[in-house]
């Protein structure tokens, strides 16, 4: 399937990275690997083996250190796309999710993300997780896989 669609940047590989993260919890090089190769199962384009990876290491990050941060992995990323990248997480940030365009990509699913818990975190305080998954189902569009992606994430540092 990839080799047709080469450019194909739909997020199902994003939704199904969550567990990655989870994988080599004291290596994240191994990390970043595992969530490019899972990615390309699937889609050849490289901005959804960037998401992948972005999303994976902030789960690891999330289980480590009990912070979330999309941006902790932009150095994982390749150079050429570092830039861009970190432009569309901090544009979503505290933003409602539904003012995120074309969420049905891996760049807006990201972006619909880094909005959903952004816009309801307030320092870890209880019940963020359910905020924040309340805000990416509203977030209209594909509410499922915004939701899987974001519940990975903000689930991996509920102690």
């Amino acid at each position: 399937m990839t080799a047709k669609h080469p450019r194909s940047a739909g997020n199902g590989a994003l939704m199904r990275s969550g567990i990655v993260g989870l994988s080599r919890l004291h290596d994240r090089e191994m990390t970043a690997r595992a969530a490019v190769a899972v990615a390309s199962l699937t889609h050849a384009d490289p901005l959804v083996a960037d998401s992948c990876v972005l999303h994976a290491e902030a789960i690891r990050v999330a289980v480590l250190e009990g912070r979330l941060d999309l941006r902790a992995g932009l150095d994982l990323v390749p150079r050429e796309r570092r830039a861009q990248w970190e432009q569309w997480i901090d544009s979503a940030a505290g933003t409602f999710p539904a003012s995120i365009e074309a969420n049905r990509s891996t760049f807006g699913a990201l972006r619909a993300t880094s909005a959903a818990i952004t816009s309801t975190d307030d320092d870890g305080s209880s019940g963020h997780a359910r905020r924040a998954l309340i805000a990416a189902v509203r977030a209209g569009h594909d509410t499922d896989t915004i939701a899987a992606i974001t519940g990975a994430l903000v689930g991996a540092r509920i102690d």
